[in-house]
């Protein structure tokens, strides 16, 4: 396994670990990940592609606002959907060789709503036994950290000179 999927993945406990993105890294991601873990469980999260790219945008603008003072909003937009149009297709491709029973399909808005709900699934769904303390301990977590604990994170398609309907046409 290459340096950077390693550094891309973050240790659980012994037996489990998590990342994020990994299914569409350009590094080889998920079948680089399959060839290593042939019996990896992924979760794939997902989210409204208009609110998803709304929120890249602007992640992204603040990231490249770091090193220059001037942001080329539409330039922000351009490289957004490029990569999200790539990581797509990465993605529908990936999936579809990867067995049903080791991919679980997980709502956005349904984990942010019911985050102990939406866990439960998973476990259920990998027959992974839950122990009695794992409620309270994703309770406590919740608590600890409400999702505007460091405020809001404000975004709109528009601020970056995109509709809905251009999403849909790049993502298509």
């Amino acid at each position: 396994m290459s340096v950077p999927m390693q550094k891309s993945l973050t240790p659980i406990s012994r037996k489990r670990a998590a990342s994020s993105g990994l299914l569409t890294s350009a590094r080889g991601g998920m079948p680089a990940l399959m060839q290593v873990y042939p019996d990896a469980r992924i979760v794939y999260t997902h989210r409204e592609p208009a609110e998803a790219i709304a929120s890249y945008c602007s992640l992204v603008a603040v990231a490249w606002g770091m090193t220059s003072e001037a942001i080329d909003l539409r330039r922000v937009a351009d490289y957004v959907l490029t990569t999200a149009a790539n990581s797509q297709r990465i993605a529908r491709s990936t999936l579809g060789s990867i067995p049903e029973s080791q991919i679980y399909h997980v709502d956005y808005r349904e984990l942010t709503r019911d985050p102990l709900k939406t866990i439960g699934s998973i476990y259920e769904h990998f027959s992974n036994a839950r122990d009695e303390g794992l409620g309270a301990r994703i309770r406590a977590w919740l608590d600890a950290n409400p999702p505007d604990r460091h405020g809001r994170h404000k975004y709109d398609l528009a601020d970056f000179g995109l509709t809905v309907d251009d999403v849909n046409r790049a993502l298509d």
